[in-house]
């Protein structure tokens, strides 16, 4: 009985340690913001900005929704879920494009986009692929086809918002501040 006991324990204690074999490092947790930078010059920079939650849901949003909307069109943030799958986290987004019509914005598509990361660490996510769909009004979007608007293999990575109390231990009369108290405009 005991043997029995013993073994049962031993196997899912097994299952357990293989299950959590998912996430790099040990880390378990990727519930929190994490920001990172496409592009290399300030003219194609864009910050990606993901909100992942503990139930599963996820938020998206870049940077540059709104360059030139009433010229290009824009996107706006997007919402999702994510899940682990064979060693990665993938997420999938719902959103809208908005295409420019002569002085306005007008809802012109949805989109779905797929993203794959790999997870470095508790606090870095590496993207490995990028699938985002355009799928006509007229369809669904979480089961619609659509056509292939982007399939991007550009690796960049994602880093953890963290908080950064040492923001707030600020001493304007340190001469390494260009300005202080006094001749700060009112």
């Amino acid at each position: 009985m005991f043997t029995k006991k013993l073994l049962s324990t031993l196997l899912l204690s097994i299952a357990l340690l293989s299950a959590s074999s998912a996430y790099a490092d040990g880390c378990k947790d990727i519930v929190g913001s994490f920001i990172g930078q496409r592009g290399s010059t300030p003219d194609d920079a864009v910050l990606d900005q993901f909100t992942f939650h503990e139930d599963g849901t996820v938020y998206w949003n870049q940077s540059n929704v709104l360059v030139f909307p009433l010229t290009t069109g824009t996107s706006l943030p997007e919402v999702g879920t994510w899940e682990i799958q064979d060693d990665h986290l993938v997420i999938t987004t719902i959103g809208v494009a908005a295409a420019p019509d002569r002085n306005d914005l007008n809802i012109s598509n949805y989109h779905r986009d797929t993203q794959e990361f790999k997870i470095k660490d508790c606090n870095t996510l590496e993207v490995l692929h990028r699938v985002f769909r355009a799928i006509p009004l007229d369809e669904d979007p979480l089961t619609a086809d659509g056509t292939i608007a982007l399939d991007s293999t550009l690796h960049f990575d994602l880093k953890r918002v963290k908080v950064r109390t040492s923001d707030l231990d600020t001493d304007f009369r340190q001469p390494s501040n260009k300005m202080d108290r006094r001749s700060r405009p009112e």
